[in-house]
Parts: C-alpha cells; structure tokens; sequence
C-alpha cells in the first residue's frame, strides 16, 4: 500500500500544501468503500449486461499485472454499463446548442457568393450592369467564399479519474453533436470507442443510455497515451482528425508511458487543424501542468538570433530606430540565450526570421542560421531574404533552396510619411509589377513571402495578394499599427479588413512593442481581438520578436501577457475607442396601411395591411448611431394613399429616451434611402448630428423617379444640411465599395429598392447584422413561403422598387448568404443560417428568438423532386413531386429503352459500350446480348419481334423471340444509310427510323465517311422484304440530324425532333407513309447551362408529347404548347413507358460534370478522364532568334498558327476541366548527362540551346501555365521518359491525351507512339502541331502516327467546329461558303467576323495604293460580305447575333497606318447602321473595338509600331485574347436581347469617347 502511495503522488504531481487533501482521499479509497463496479455473477442477479466489442471499439493491450480501478489513475480494466443522472443545467446545454453554429470554428469552402469585400470581380454581372446603364460602370460586383463548419473531434476521458466530470462531458458532447454539422465523439479509457452514432438520437437520455451500452470501459484504467495511439492507427478514425478542431476531455492522470502521451498527442496536434486539451483539474487555481503532453504546445514563428559582427546595424553608433534605443541588444544574441530565454513557457519550436544582413550576404545568413540548427537543434523554419526588385530573383532562391530549412522570404516593403518609420525607398513596392512577378516566383518552391507594410499601404498589398494567390503571405506583426488614436485605428482596421479578404493572406501576432517601447497587455488584448476577428484563429500566428521584444521586457513576461490577453476582453482605452460587442434595439416610430401588393408583387391586390415602420438604435461602440428615422407625421402618408399609425408613444424622442438617449446624443444618423418614411425626423436633430447616406440615393431622390415617394419637406432639410459643416457625409459605395462609420459598423450598397439604397452591417457578438431598409418588405411572403413561385431558394421581389426584378432577386439572395441577423424596416428581425430564415427577434439583436421557423427536410434527388408546372395540365398527368428512382448505373452512355408487355422486363442499350441489358425489379440490371452492333433505338412489331437500329452496321434489324437476326434494311439508292437511330411501328405494321449520321462518329458508333449526302425519315412498308431498300418519306434536306419520332394515338400525324435544330416538327401522315405539310411544333429546346437535348420522344394516350431536353423531359401538348418539366439530374437521352400498369416512365440518361456542361467536341472524349499535353513549345524551339531558327520551324509554325491553335485549345480544355500539361525540354548549363545519340541532341549541345534560366527554355508568349496547369520537365524526345508525366496521368485517372507540341515528327511522334504502348487513347490535333516543313509534318501525321493515334484537320474539330476557308474580299467565295454552311449545319444564327490585315505601316503620301485597297477589301469589304450573306436567314428565323470586329485604331486613327484605321471606322459604321436596320427583329448587331493584343497580326507589323501602340495604352499592357472572348461572348448570347448598333470598347484606356 505505501508503494501505490507513493506512485500516486509521483504521478499526480500533487502540491505540498494539499498533501493532506491526497492523504484523506486515499485513505477514504483504499481503505474504506470500493467504487468498483460490481460484475455479474453466474445466476445473474447483479451486476450489468455482458458487452461484446462492436467494429467502433479497439481493446488496448494492457501490461501484466492487476490493479484496481477506482478515481486515481490507473491502467487496470473494468468491464460494465454507466447509468445516467438526471441534467442538472438544461439551460446550459441549451445555451450551447443556441450558440454552437455561430460560434465554432469556419474553413473556406470552394463555392463563392456575391460580396462588395470579395476578392474576385464578377466580370459577367459587372458587363450586364454596365449594358443596363447605357454602358457606364458604376461598381465592380465582387465574389468571395463560404465558409462552413469545421469538423469537431471530441476525445473523452471516461476512466475512474474522471467519474465525477464524464457524464457532463458526454451531455455537452451530445449537445454539440446536436447542434453542429460534422462532430465525431470518441471515449478514452482502456479502450477507444467511437461513440458518435447513439449520440445523434435526440433525446438526451436516449442517447447517454446508447452510450451506456457501447462503452464497456466506464470508472476503469487510464490508457490514454496508447487510446490515441490507436485512434490514429486507424485511417478511418485518423481521417476523422485530419484539419478538425480536436478537443481532449482528460484530467490527464496516465499509468501508460508518458513518451506514448507525448508522441500520440504531437501526431494529433499535427494532423488536426487544432488541438486544445481540456482538464478539469485547470480549475484550480494551484494546479500548473506538470508532464509536457499537457504543456501548452506553441510555436514561435518570429525571432532573431546574431552574431553582432554580421549585421551593420548592430556596428557602430546608434541610430533612430522605430523600437526605441538599444544599446543593451548591440552585442551577439545566440540560441542559446534564446532558449534560456523562453524557458518554461511550453514553446515547443521556432522559426527564425532574417535579421537584415548586408543583402549581397543572403546566402551567408541563410547558411548560418541552417548550421546552427543542425548542432542545436533550433530553430526549425528559416525565413531568408531576396531582393525581389530585379528583374530575375530565380538566382537568388536557387542559391537558397538548397538549405533544407527555409520557409519562406522576408523583404520589408514598408513605407511612411515618417521617415523613422520608413524602410522601403517608396511606397509602391507592393503594387510594383516586377516585384509581383517575383513574388509569384515563391509558388515554385513552396515558399511564403513575409508581408511588412503599415495601413496606408494595405491595399496594394491586397492587390499582391490577389496576384499571387499561389504564394502565402504572412503579414508581420499585425499590420504594425503605430497610430493609436480613433482615425489611426480605423484606418488600421479598414486595410486589415481589406487583406483578410485574401485567404492566401496570415497574420503575425507579433513585435506588438515595436512602437509603445512597453508590454502592455490590454494593448495586446486590443490587437488579438481585433486580429481574429477579421482573420479567424486559423489564420493568426504567435511570435515573439525576440530579443527586439527583450529590450522592455522578459520572455516569460511577454508570453503571459499574450496568454493574458487571450483570455479577456478586447479594449483600446488608450485610445479611447472601447471596443464592445455591438447591440442593435429596435425603435418602433407607429404604423401604416397599405396594399398588399405593394409589399410582395402581384400578392393579394387589393388587400389593406397594416404593417411596422422600425428604426435602430446602435449601441456600445464609440457613438450612438441611429439608422432612419421613421415618417414625418400621419398626415403626409395620405400623400401615397396610405394610412399612418403614429403615436405619443411612437414619437423618436420617446422612443431614444427609453434608452436614455435624447435627440442630441446621437452621432450618426444613416438611411438606408430616402422615402417617405425613412427620412422624416432628421429636422429633429441638431446640425452637429451627422446625416450620413448614399450620394446616389440623394441624386435619385431629386430625379423624380419614384415621385412622390420622397416627401419636398424631407429632401429641402437635407439640402439644407449640404450648407452647414459636418452635418452631412456622403458615401460613394458603388465606386469605393463598403465604407466604416464607426468600429464595427459599415456602409456598403444594397444594389435593390432604389439606386442608392445602402444596407448598414454591424459587428454584433453573435455574427454579422444587416439593417436591409426595404430590400425584404416580408420574411414569410418573400422568402419563408415565397409566393408566386415554384423554385426552391428563389426569393419573391417587392412590389415597389426602381431596378430590375434580377437585381432585386440577387440583393435578397447577397443579404441571405453573408449575414446573421437581418433587420428590414417593415417587419421584425429574423436570424439567418444556410441562407434561410430559422427564427425571429423581438426589439434587440443579438437576442432570444421568440419564435423559430421550421426547417424544411428534403431528400436526395432519388426522393422528393420538384418538377416544373408550366400549366396545370400538368399536374393531371404526374404528381409534381412524384420520385425519381437510379435503377441502375455504371454505363458509358444509355439509349432506346423498350418495356416487354408480356415478360415485363425493361430492354435498353449501351452504345458506347456495344451492349443490350435488361432490367426487372426482382433481378436488376444483366446483360442481354454482346455485342450489339453498338444497337440504339428499340421498338416491338404486333408479333412481339424486337427492332433495332444499329449503328455499327447502319441497318435495321429484327430478332425473333429466339434469338435470329434478319437484316431488314441497310441501304437506300445503293448506297449505306448514315445510321438508323429511333424507330417506330404502324399498326398496319409499317417501320419508320429516322436516320442521322451518330453512329458514324467515334464513341456512339464507327467512325467511316458518309454515303449519303443528307439525313432524314425513312419507311419499311407492310410487307417489306429483309435486305429490301428503305423508303425515303421526308424532305432530304429539312432535317440536319432528324432523332426522335412518335405517331399521335389515332397515327394520323407524326412529330419528329432534330437535335441540332433543337425543335419539334409534326408532320400529317398519308396512306403512302409520306409526310407531308411539316410545320414546327416546338422550337428553342435548349439551355446554356443545363445539360439536354431533343432526343428520345413519345406521345401519351391523350396526344401530349414529352421529349428529352435540358434539364430532364419536357411535356407538351397537342397544341404545341409547353405544360411542365421534370427534372432529373443527369442527361436524359430516351425515354419509355412501362411496368405492369404502363404507369412508370423509364428514362435512360448519362451523368454530366457538376457544371452540367459536357465536352461537345468529340463524343469519346470524358474531360474527367483525359489531358491534354503541350510539347516543347519553348523560345528556342520555334521563335525566331532561338537556337533552332536555322531549321525553319518557326516558319513551319507560323504556317500552321500553331501557338493561336494551341492556346485556344488549352483555354477550351480548361473551361472543360480537362487538365493541361505542359512538357518542357531543360538542360541544365554545359549540358551535363545529355545523351548524344541523335542529331537532335547533339544540336542541343552545340547551339547551348533550352539551357535552365534562360529566354531560349522559356515557354513561348502566351503558353505560359495557368493556375491548375502542370509542368512536366524532360531531357529526351518523348514525354514520358526521364518525367513525370505517367504520375500525372496515373493517379488522375486519365486513359486519353490530346498530343501537341513542336516536332510533329520527333517529339510528338515519340510520345504518341509510347503513349498507345502504355494503353492510352492519343488525339492529335493536326494544326496544334508543328516542326520543320510541311512534307515533316505530313509523314508523321498521315503515315507515322496512323495506328497509335486519332488524327484531327483542326483543334477546332475538338471544338465541335467545321472550318471552312473563303476569301472574305471575294463576295462570291463568300456567298458559297455561306451555302456551304447552311448544307452542313443549318442556316447561322452567330457571326463573328474577326478577319482582318494590317498592312505595311507608312505615311499616306507614302502608302502603296495596292495594299490600300487589299486592306479595304480584306477589312471593311470583307465585314459587309459575310452581313449580306447572313442576314437574309437571321430575318428570316427572327433570330441573329452578330459581332464585328474592328479597332481603337478606328476610333483614335493610328499615324503611319491610316488604311487599316479607316478600315475599321468603315466596319464601325456598319455595325451601327446594320444595327439600326434589323432592330425590329430578334437580330443585334454589333462591333467591339479592341486594343492590340498579341495575334498573328503582329507579323505584319513593324517593332516600331507595336511599341508605339503600346505607348498609348494606359493599362500598359496589350489586350488578352480570352478578355476579348468574354465580351463577345456576351454579345453573342440571348441575354444581349436589347443592344443593337453599338460600339464596345476594349482599349484599355486609350479611346477618349
């Protein structure tokens, strides 16, 4: 007994003055009553259940030996079952389950919303803001991330010494599990058991009485080193861990071996995102931690050590210095002083960051530092410095990245007014493109960049940031915040604010000394809370800044007072700016009636409702802020035919005397907008009470608009505020973005209601509160239970407001994205989460929900689906949300589904995969027959034959019900038909298959030419023989790719679609089987966004016609007219009726990529399973000026634009997900290991050619990777050897590559040949290759790659696009080219005509007259030929866009090239007038003008000439290519509906109208 004693003390570490504490707890259990839970004996009688260890449970190997368990540690085993007390503090746990959403910890998702803070600009809403405003750009929409919970891993300690504290560990742990989206629970004793499951019943005592029974190992041993252990030895259970907030629950009391706690904990600490352990025994204000698993685990990620002679600054006399003098710092400062220094506070690493060595000994310093650590052990990170001012810092960091050490660079960019605080020798480091290029440079090396700026260089330094989103920054201390006074922190707090937008951006909670020469810890409080409130804890970082830091205090002193002030409030009053939490009350200024449809639009017309007018009341901050101030008085509502409500009581004075406030109390004053009731009572208060408002609502308020909505009384008192000092501030919010009022409370605009209404946000304790004005006039109407519509989370607009119903609906959907709390002035607060409405507030925020709204439960798409009622026909044919079931998945791509009527089982085809399956409910999905002929539609005659048509043989085929095929038809006029794709049957059993040309394309059939030179509808008659001809009963050229067809019910009409034309014909049906008298039944059958086409297609009993589309199936009726949608989630291709009551429609469809796009291009390519490869398109390969000039491949390059074609194809594979891998030749200098074994080689080495570093290894202009993009290295002809490219392409799943790249004969050649080798699938796209000459380049492709690789004319055939060549100045090559297309495609519907020269550069006097006229012809004749052409066909279908382009040159006129400027004027002119001509149709015509960007047309220019327009371009750069290709885009969509005969401009700048 005195052993256990003494191991008892030794291991609790028990302070002397309660040794006789310990002495009478040990005494009371090992000599009195055991708390050992009793076992069951044999007859049962007492004890508990027998527990059998499930999956969730791991046994521990315990040591030899027994001890008894009980409250003490120890690692004995005790098998039973815990019982439960009643919750002693329901409300507690409540409270918790209240706050836990807000309150836990947040990551980044991918998904962006829309935000005036984001990051990125929404170029595409920006555009069409811009259309809708006469082409003027008011504000720059921004986007940024969500964020969602982060996942919470809970560890208790149920072991005997935890006894009294596990139950409330496990009630607390199921209120969290409750409340919070993803928790794992996990207890720890001698056993691990994942306990998470019984804690999801909702019912408290439910789920502890679950707990009971899974947990064997309650009040027993502590074996928490190797409990962890086996937690991480588990990949399911350490998944669970990997970037979760882990929470150990344990007094910490361990019999294992503490260097097992140790290593287990510092695992989890490093595989969690953040690992805090929680001890009851830290309540005790005696207790410190005794073992280094309870230490606090902390990192010092900012300290200098020295030698004084390196460092100049630390030589000679003393200088002014921002920290003060410091003389008692001039001498050597080693690692070990450092470590002595921070001796006994748990810091368990550090990070050393440069010290300012002279900068030509970098190196020397990194070097040092690096052989410190490896003798001492410290420090583990190094911060180095570079000088990112050159124009090439690659040297530099090459010369560094050879110390396995090194984090990251530090060079100080920080700049101020007062020279002792400055360091940079400008302030523009930070915006300097050089030095953000280098910056960039960091990514390379998987280096971060320590950021040193003060505020007022913060927002460039957001803008490096965002350029550099690959590179972290670490911004050094806080943002160095040395002006302490109300406008200093505010300026402070506004650029901290704008850099935590970037998430590539940390902060240092650091050197907070530097410039109070003190360590204050209610400073230190201040600038933690402010730090992580704005970055969150995941972004902030400790560091000492020592021995700077030393000068005014210990280490020991500093680190408590950051452990200080990590525990209490944050105040500044040495600024006198407190900074409390912010609490909004609500001000109730009366009533007023109205109609209700003036609320919500279209809502109950004529209905009188009464409804609040609300103002807020802002407190806690360092003013009184008051927003609105209700209406002026119950006469002038009549004024708008309504009624006011307004009492004694409602009076604003009455209303702030409640709060102890009188009129001249308040500071602020700010409107959302200006109506009638918003702005009544400013004439209230005093002209020292700033107004503050939009500028745009006060210019709005006077356009009479929205008259008489802005009372004359209101506006005359606000112009007379104008007049007098401060009693008025305007806000610019759609030019400057959000703008501070005071700490915690900002401005941004609204972007609905009127076009300056501003919402006003504020910092409350419980998230983000916006006061909306009258964006939302009713939470239940507009967004809980929205009224006239069937989307889900598609808010309904006011039925007041001057904007458009877009812009109102996207204000609403911002307002519930970003926000808490929402306070609009007609109704009463509610409380956001997941962008919906939970519950309401009464008169304060944050504050008790006095009433919650039930959330709505909704299944996955195989449940509950809300299907689209156009009319209520609809609803007469499917329940709207009927469900949608997978029966069956894997397939590549489903087609012709047939339903047996009499052994009811379901046929359908596997194209793709040349396979018929058959499906029943009891057996599921089996194969029917392989191969199938790559079989596609599927139908039954009266004798129950099945017909397919198969594409694989372009016939029609019957199999009897034993299995005998006849070939029914294969040909027509003696030659093959393209591919019978649909089919059907007439009663008097006539077969008509319409006949497209799929099944002669790769993937859905076998690639061969074509016989037939159209597609359309054909018949088998009765009485057809097998291998008679088929009967053409169409038009030969009405259909461009004829799919579907089905017969009405009494078969006197037939529909059928063309996919391509995306309509619906119905034509009537002769005797003859003829069609006849064909007229559209349906048009426009396609979405930009979502997947579908016209395809499979039946008619119902009733003469409905329902038809594969975007989205899903749509239904019409016989009149034509579209009744409903049903949405499915993946791309339906045909469709059937079937089950035993025919009442089940079976659909066959094909997943899409979560964009619901899919590569159109070549229907074999899957963009999740292919890459694409660009080889050796580098400088000295193909440029002119590189070592390979001399063998004519840059000439052979230009011919075949291979860089254009190549970019236009990485640009597509990008939008498509497809990854795009550059493959890149690099020698390195001499040549070294080189093989000499090819002439190509040894030129490498004799021209020093593709050498590291230099211009010649460089990729060429305009391929330069892309953020996503890879980069192989390689020193041999194929791609694949000495690289890692089979890595790549492995481990993404890729089996097809589309091959470019220079060396169409050698390295293309060489990396298809090994690529077919290795199994993979190779495109070659013939004109995204290059290499010396043609007759090259032709062997290679035509007979050198004709069995490893899939040949393609043009990329553009990747695109889905057919080339057709045409001289533009010839108007009849025009004109047939024009027919041409039409033959092929159908008549155009776009036109893009960006042809054009530019002719040599001369003065007029000076100018040949023949190139003159080539350049008109070429440029001006050129856009006219290709508009007369089109436009017969566009008036014709009502429909054409039409985009020309010309220059800036047009508009400005460029010296020494008057022809090509008066060419493009020419195609200016005629977009306007051609504009004006057609604007009574469909059609918009239009040109955009762009700078110069680099195109082939450069060629043609003189080196003089470029830099002269380059000289005029502000934005000193040229004009991207893909910039010009949104804006056209745009113009070329159906949203440009409205703009005709306009000019766009792309000059970056340079036009002036």
């Amino acid at each position: 007994m005195a052993d256990i004693r003494r191991a008892a003390l030794a291991t609790l570490a028990i302070p002397r003055e309660r040794h006789a504490e310990f002495e009478a707890l040990f005494q009371a259990y090992f000599l009195g009553q055991s708390l050992a839970a009793p076992i069951e004996d044999e007859d049962g009688d007492e004890g508990v259940e027998a527990f059998e260890p499930s999956s969730e449970t791991i046994e521990i190997d315990q040591d030899e030996g027994e001890e008894e368990p009980g409250e003490l540690a120890t690692s004995a085993e005790l098998l039973g079952r815990r019982q439960f007390a009643a919750i002693a503090d329901p409300d507690a746990l409540r409270d918790l389950a209240r706050r836990a959403q807000k309150e836990l910890p947040r990551r980044q998702s991918y998904r962006r919303f829309l935000d005036n803070r984001g990051t990125r600009i929404d170029l595409r809403r920006a555009l069409r803001q811009a259309l809708r405003r006469d082409g003027e750009v008011f504000d720059l929409p921004r986007t940024r991330r969500k964020t969602k919970q982060r996942r919470i891993l809970l560890l208790i300690d149920v072991s005997g010494s935890m006894k009294d504290q596990s139950d409330a560990a496990l009630r607390f742990a199921h209120a969290l599990v409750q409340s919070a989206d993803s928790v794992e629970v996990f207890s720890l004793g001698t056993r691990l058991t994942r306990i998470t499951a019984p804690l999801r019943i909702k019912d408290a005592d439910r789920a502890l009485d679950g707990v009971g029974a899974a947990v064997a190992d309650f009040d027993g041993g502590t074996r928490i080193g190797e409990a962890l252990a086996a937690f991480l030895a588990v990949p399911r259970f350490a998944a669970y861990a990997r970037g979760a907030a882990a929470l150990v629950l344990s007094d910490g009391l361990e019999r294992g071996s503490p260097d097992a706690l140790i290593s287990a904990v510092r695992r989890l600490s490093r595989v969690s995102w953040r690992l805090d352990w929680l001890s009851p025994l830290a309540a005790d204000p005696l207790y410190e931690p005794r073992t280094e698993a309870l230490s606090a685990r902390m990192i010092d990620a900012h300290h200098h050590i020295w030698l004084q002679k390196d460092l100049p600054w630390l030589l000679g006399p003393e200088q002014p210095r921002i920290f003060g003098p410091y003389a008692a710092i001039k001498r050597d400062y080693l690692i070990d002083e450092f470590l002595a220094d921070l001796k006994g506070t748990g810091i368990q690493k550090s990070v050393y960051v440069q010290a300012n060595w002279a900068p030509n000994w970098f190196e020397d310093e990194v070097a040092w530092v690096q052989s410190v650590a490896d003798e001492a052990g410290w420090p583990h990170g190094i911060v180095g410095f570079a000088d990112f001012t050159v124009d090439d810092v690659r040297p530099q960091l090459d010369r560094l990245k050879k110390y396995p050490l090194m984090r990251g660079i530090r060079q100080q960019l920080h700049w101020h007014e007062n020279p002792l605080y400055r360091f940079a020798p400008h302030p523009g480091l930070p915006a300097d493109p050089l030095v953000r290029k280098n910056i960039a440079r960091l990514a390379d090396y998987g280096w971060s960049f320590d950021l040193q700026v003060f505020a007022s260089q913060m927002e460039d330094a957001a803008g490096l940031a965002e350029s550099c989103p690959d590179v972290p920054f670490i911004l050094m201390h806080a943002g160095m915040l040395e002006d302490t006074s109300p406008e200093g922190v505010k300026v402070w707090r506004k650029g901290m604010r704008r850099l935590a937008t970037c998430p590539n951006v940390f902060t240092k909670l650091s050197a907070f000394g530097t410039f109070i020469h003190r360590n204050d810890p209610e400073f230190i409080a201040f600038m933690i809370k402010q730090s992580m409130d704005l970055f969150g804890a995941e972004r902030c970082m400790f560091g000492s800044n020592f021995p700077i830091e030393k000068l005014w205090t210990t280490y020991a002193d500093l680190f408590a007072a950051f452990r200080q002030a990590a525990g209490q409030p944050a105040s500044l009053s040495s600024t006198g700016e407190t900074q409390m939490a912010l609490t909004i009350h609500v001000l109730d200024y009366g009533d007023i009636e109205l109609e209700t449809s003036f609320l919500v639009l279209g809502h109950e017309c004529g209905r009188i409702r009464r409804v609040p007018v609300y103002g807020f009341l802002i407190l806690g901050g360092t003013h009184p802020v008051l927003v609105d101030t209700g209406y002026r008085d119950n006469a002038i509502m009549e004024s708008l035919g309504m009624r006011g409500l307004q009492f004694h009581d409602n009076m604003i004075e009455n209303q702030l005397a409640k709060h102890g406030l009188k009129l001249g109390d308040i500071r602020y004053i700010l409107h959302t907008h200006l109506h009638i009731d918003h702005a009544g009572k400013d004439d209230k208060f005093p002209m020292n009470t700033t107004v503050v408002l939009n500028r745009k609502e006060m210019e709005f308020s006077v356009s009479g608009i929205m008259y008489p909505q802005y009372p004359k009384p209101d506006i005359l008192h606000l112009v007379e505020r104008i007049y007098e000092p401060e009693a008025m501030r305007f806000l610019d919010l759609e030019i400057t973005g959000a703008e501070e009022i005071i700490p915690g409370v900002w401005c941004e605009a609204a972007g609905a209601h009127t076009e300056g209404s501003m919402n006003v946000i504020v910092e409350t304790a419980e998230g983000l509160a916006c006061i909306c004005g009258d964006v939302i006039y009713d939470f239940n109407d507009q967004i809980v239970n929205h009224v006239h519509t069937n989307n889900w989370m598609e808010p309904r607009v006011t039925g007041n407001h001057a904007g458009s119903k877009r812009e109102e609906k996207g204000a609403i959907k911002k307002l519930l994205n970003n926000y808490t709390f929402l306070l609009p002035v007609h109704d009463r607060p509610a409380k956001i989460q997941n962008q919906q409405v939970v519950g309401r507030l009464s008169m304060t925020v944050p504050g008790p929900m006095t009433e919650t709204v039930p959330e709505r439960q909704w299944k996955d798409w195989e449940g509950s689906v809300g299907h689209t009622v156009v009319d209520p026909k609809f609803l007469d044919l499917m329940d709207q949300h009927a469900a949608v079931e997978r029966i069956g998945t894997g397939f590549v791509f489903t087609e012709g589904p047939i339903w047996h009527p009499v052994e009811h089982h379901l046929l359908f085809s596997d194209m793709p995969g040349d396979v018929r399956r058959k499906w029943t409910r009891q057996e599921g999905v089996s194969e029917y027959l392989r191969p199938s002929n790559k079989g596609n539609g599927m139908t039954y005659d009266a004798e129950l034959n099945l017909l397919v048509c198969e594409h694989a043989t372009s016939s029609v085929a019957r199999f009897r019900p034993d299995g005998t095929r006849e070939l029914l038809a294969s040909h027509f006029e003696g030659r093959e038909l393209n591919s019978p794709n649909d089919i059907v049957v007439r009663s008097d059993g006539a077969i008509f298959f319409t006949d497209p040309t799929y099944g002669r394309m790769e993937h859905f059939g076998v690639p061969r030419a074509l016989q037939q030179g159209f597609q359309g509808v054909y018949m088998l008659p009765p009485g057809h023989r097998p291998g008679d001809e088929a009967v053409l009963v169409s038009d030969r050229y009405m259909f461009t790719q004829p799919n579907g067809l089905c017969f009405s019910p009494c078969e006197r009409w037939m529909w059928v679609n063309d996919t391509e034309q995306a309509n619906i014909r119905m034509f009537d049906v002769g005797e003859d089987g003829r069609l006849r008298n064909g007229r559209i039944f349906a048009s426009g059958i396609k979405d930009a966004v979502k997947a579908g086409v016209p395809d499979g297609m039946k008619a119902d009993a009733n003469g409905n016609v329902w038809v594969t589309a975007p989205g899903g199936v749509w239904v019409y009726s016989f009149e034509g007219l579209l009744i409903g949608k049903i949405e499915v989630p993946e791309m339906v291709a045909n469709l059937h009726w079937g089950g035993e009551d025919w009442q089940t429609l079976f659909m066959c469809a094909a997943a899409v990529s979560s964009k619901g796009l899919q590569l159109s291009a070549c229907p074999a390519l899957d963009p999740k399973k292919t890459a694409l490869l660009i080889q050796d398109l580098q400088n000295d390969v193909m440029i002119d000026g590189g070592a390979f000039e001399g063998t004519g491949s840059p000439q052979h390059a230009r011919e075949q634009n291979v860089v254009a074609n190549a970019i236009a194809l990485a640009d597509a594979a990008r939008r498509h997900g497809i990854p795009v891998i550059h493959i890149w030749m690099v020698c390195e200098p001499g040549h070294p290991l080189l093989a000499q074994h090819a002439p190509l080689f040894q030129g490498l080495k004799g021209e020093n050619a593709l050498v590291r570093g230099t211009w010649g290894v460089a990729p060429v202009p305009g391929l330069e990777p892309k953020p996503g993009d890879l980069v192989c290295e390689k020193m041999s002809m194929s791609g694949w050897e000495t690289s890692r490219l089979e890595s790549y392409l492995r481990h993404a799943g890729v089996d097809t590559i589309i091959n470019t790249g220079s060396w169409t004969n050698m390295s293309v050649e060489h990396t298809a040949r090994t690529a077919a080798d290795k199994g993979f699938r190779v495109v070659v796209p013939e004109d995204a290759c290059s290499t010396m000459n043609t007759d090259w380049h032709r062997a290679s492709i035509n007979y050198a790659m004709q069995n490893v690789a899939h040949a393609l004319e043009s990329a553009a055939a990747e695109l889905d696009a057919t080339a057709i060549k045409v001289d533009l100045a010839d108007w009849s090559a025009v004109a047939e080219a024009n027919e041409r297309t039409k033959s092929l495609v159908g008549s155009a519907s776009i036109l893009v005509n960006s042809a054009g020269i530019a002719g040599p550069n001369a003065p007029v006097e000076d100018y040949p007259v023949a190139d003159w006229a080539r350049i008109m012809d070429v440029n001006a004749n050129g856009s006219f030929h290709v508009l007369k052409a089109v436009l017969p066909d566009m008036k014709k279908d009502n429909y054409g866009r039409v985009v020309l382009i010309a220059s800036v040159a047009g508009k400005e006129g460029n010296p020494n090239a008057a022809a090509y400027s008066a060419s493009k004027a020419a195609v200016m002119a005629l977009a306007k007038s051609a504009g004006k001509e057609c604007a009574g149709y469909d059609i918009a015509i239009n040109a955009v003008t762009p700078a110069a960007a680099r195109t082939r047309i450069f060629d043609q220019m003189s080196q003089e000439h470029i830099d002269y327009m380059l000289s005029k371009i502000p934005r000193n750069r040229f004009l991207e290519v893909s910039e010009a290709a949104h804006m056209i885009a745009w113009l070329c969509s159906p949203e440009n509906s409205f703009t005709t005969g306009a000019v766009f401009d792309l000059s970056g700048g340079r036009a002036t109208y």
